[in-house]
């Protein structure tokens, strides 16, 4: 009864707590499905395989005018909404906590492994040669209404820092810890679309409630055409290599036009030195020369 499929962290199949579920029952709508499958089975197991039935791996269409509400509108109710759209602009916010967390690559949570090392998940018992680092930040959105505090994770939070897990690593490995700052200049002037999931959780005996970002897209009006713009130009800071590797490829860039410099001016100092000695020497061939010279008028 109520038969629902959650791809939400996985695929799950929930029902109502008086349902029962009977294994290969002998009626007609079983045989139905059977041969359903039998026919459609590659294509079944290809999206098994891919994981087509992931919202990661499908296109999100844009919400109508009428399904976007104020953050307002969210704070004064006093009933949860459990998933709902919101148009609003999106600062990281400073937070101690890293920006990432290892996870299992096959069920996406969050294991006890280290990075680089083999590790065996204990929800779904595979093993695996290193977990894989997703991104997730808690961040606040802000329409000109009200303020909402929300968590960015995976897919949303790669697309809204045009870089991965592992980049975030390796930048830490070169030193470049995350700035939220550098990215907060390049988010303030864009406007997203973003889907929001909410939920219960408890923590220390307390309830409180959790938006999570489940889907994240450009603005399409005039105030936040530079946000879409930004996303198809290639040469912009949305796209490429990321904005923290933007960050580091422009210290590098510094660091070598000062060396370029350096070698300049120590090519410079050669060439002067080298100027100056070839000066001296033709002085004192030309010395020795009127010397010659003199000495053979006088004999």
């Amino acid at each position: 009864m109520r038969l629902s499929v959650n791809t939400f962290y996985g695929l799950s199949i929930g029902t109502v707590p008086n349902s029962t579920i009977l294994f290969d029952p002998p009626i007609h709508q079983a045989d139905l499905l059977r041969q359903w499958l039998h026919s459609n089975k590659e294509y079944i197991e290809s999206v098994v395989s891919q994981k087509l039935y992931d919202k990661a791996n499908q296109e999100i269409d844009q919400p109508f005018d009428s399904q976007i509400r104020k953050i307002s509108q969210i704070l004064s109710l006093n009933e949860v909404v459990k998933s709902f759209w919101i148009k609003a602009r999106i600062t990281i916010k400073n937070s101690e906590n890293c920006v990432y967390f290892l996870a299992c690559p096959a069920c996406f949570k969050a294991c006890g492994g280290a990075y680089r090392y083999e590790f065996t998940c204990f929800y779904c018992n595979h093993t695996f040669p290193s977990p894989k680092p997703l991104l997730r930040f808690q961040a606040e959105l802000f329409d000109g209404t009200g303020n909402l505090h929300v968590y960015v994770e995976n897919k949303e939070a790669s697309m809204l820092l045009c870089m991965s897990g592992e980049d975030v690593i390796e930048a830490e490995e070169k030193e470049m810890p995350f700035c939220p700052n550098f990215f907060n200049q390049k988010l303030r002037e864009s406007q997203f679309l973003f889907q929001l999931r909410t939920s219960w959780n408890k923590s220390r005996g307390k309830s409180f409630v959790r938006n999570t970002v489940i889907a994240c897209l450009p603005a399409s009006d005039s105030s936040s055409a530079s946000a879409s713009q930004s996303y198809e130009d290639k040469g912009s800071t949305f796209k490429g290599e990321g904005l923290l590797q933007q960050h580091v490829a422009l210290t590098e860039s510094q660091e070598s036009s000062s060396a370029m410099q350096e070698e300049h001016f120590e090519i410079d100092l050669k060439t002067q030195h080298a100027s100056i000695t070839s000066k001296r020497r033709l002085e004192s061939k030309e010395k020795v020369l009127s010397e010659s010279l003199k000495h053979g008028k006088q004999d």
